[in-house]
């Protein structure tokens, strides 16, 4: 009885001297809203410009930046104006922090998205790569992910769904170099197949958010 009241206060001493040091060791992220959620509002997304990219693989498929447009485009979604009249398109961008300028940022973006029943011209759900670039960073300009690649993600969505509530999380890492010139963490958007069908804000954005340390 003795032993073994000796032998789990050990294990227990233990534990908690792994639980701490695995706390010291573990990244304090931050976390920042970077596009806030409009309750069941959806912000439209402006497709990428290459949409007819048919056979796109991790090495040619061509990225842009994820542009979301206001309530004022007309083409569903976001009842949100970002200012002005007429409409209005921003990227899911992201500046950090002045004690991060010139130092080496890692972590990872979430974006919430909706795609309500959208097929591209062959009949199959469309299929993107994201990925976060630094715009401060000479290399940013390549617009392919062997070009530059500092983490990315995909999404395939499932056909058949109509409600634009049901939505895809996608978690997409980043780890850049430190820039003398502070950090624009940018994130872009690339088709995997042929989305020559999808019309701007068939695809939306709920919600994005970014972790980093």
């Amino acid at each position: 009885m003795y032993y073994g009241y000796s032998y789990f206060s050990v294990f227990f001493i233990f534990f908690l001297f792994f639980l701490l040091i695995l706390i010291f060791l573990l990244p304090n992220y931050s976390k920042k809203d970077v596009v806030p959620p409009l309750t069941t509002q959806n912000y439209a997304i402006t497709l990428p410009t290459n949409v007819n990219n048919t056979n796109a693989t991790d090495s040619n498929a061509v990225f842009q930046d994820l542009i979301i447009q206001d309530g004022e485009s007309g083409s569903g979604g976001s009842a949100l104006d970002f200012g002005g009249s007429g409409p209005d398109q921003v990227p899911v961008d992201f500046d950090t922090e002045y004690q991060y300028k010139n130092r080496r940022v890692a972590g990872y973006f979430v974006l919430y998205l909706s795609n309500e029943n959208v097929n591209n011209s062959s009949g199959n759900p469309p299929s993107f790569y994201f990925r976060v670039v630094d715009k401060n960073d000479p290399d940013s300009t390549n617009t392919t992910l062997s070009g530059y690649n500092k983490g990315f993600s995909s999404l395939t969505t499932i056909p058949g769904s109509t409600d634009s509530q049901s939505l895809y999380r996608v978690t997409i890492p980043f780890n850049v170099p430190s820039q003398t010139s502070g950090h624009k963490l940018t994130v872009q958007i690339a088709p995997m197949r042929d989305t020559s069908t999808i019309s701007n804000g068939d695809i939306q954005l709920n919600s994005a958010y970014i972790y980093y340390y």
